[in-house]
């Protein structure tokens, strides 16, 4: 199977997985719990079944069970052991990230209609990035990345989720939430996997 690579850092770890098997192929090995046998019943869609099972094959190569996973009613992942945890797939690539400190990983393919709805999530800090379809993808995963650490709803991405500049990859940076004058500093790193870039976020202490 193709299991892309387990990645350790000094905050986290990160595992990725090129989505290539049929269904049956992904099954392989996987408990069928409620939970689970109740998520794919609930997806008509045969390449989002996918996607959920190269989570759980992700989930065991970390070894971690099926029925240590749960979500909390914000509908993010949740660990009994404790462990924060983050998960997020995308056209080719699943992947989860797990850590001690609040964590947040995104994954999205490179699409031209980024530019349209970026004024949506850009800040003046930003602009710079406009019209440059890898630097807003690296904007915007490393936004959802933040806003999955931060782990509340109603965050504005343009008024209160900062991304500091560079926009590259493969350099570590940072960005920050603001909001009711309190401000959360996060690292963030990102890669560029074939058409797709990967950001994590960490929430710093």
């Amino acid at each position: 199977m193709p299991f892309v690579s387990k990645f350790n850092f000094e905050k986290f770890n990160l595992y990725l997985w090129k989505i290539l098997e049929s269904e049956d192929t992904l099954k392989v090995g996987i408990k069928m719990n409620f939970s689970l046998k109740e998520r794919l019943n609930c997806s008509g869609n045969l390449e989002h079944r996918k996607r959920i099972l190269s989570i759980y094959q992700l989930l065991k190569t970390a070894g971690i069970s099926e029925a240590d996973l749960s979500h909390n009613s914000l509908g993010a992942p949740v660990l009994k052991s404790g462990l924060n945890i983050s998960i997020s797939h995308s056209k080719l690539y699943s992947g989860i990230v797990l850590s001690s400190f609040k964590v947040g990983i995104d994954i999205e393919y490179f699409r031209s209609k980024i530019i349209n709805i970026s004024p949506k999530f850009l800040n003046s800090n930003e602009n710079s990035a406009r019209g440059n379809i890898e630097k807003l993808t690296i904007i915007w995963t490393s936004k959802e990345a933040i806003y999955k650490a931060y782990s509340k709803k109603e965050l504005s991405f343009s008024k209160q989720i900062k991304i500091d500049k560079p926009f590259v990859v493969d350099k570590i940076c940072s960005g920050s939430v603001m909001l009711n004058d309190e401000v959360k500093i996060y690292g963030l790193s990102t890669f560029k996997l074939d058409s797709h870039i990967v950001s994590v976020a960490y929430e710093k202490k």
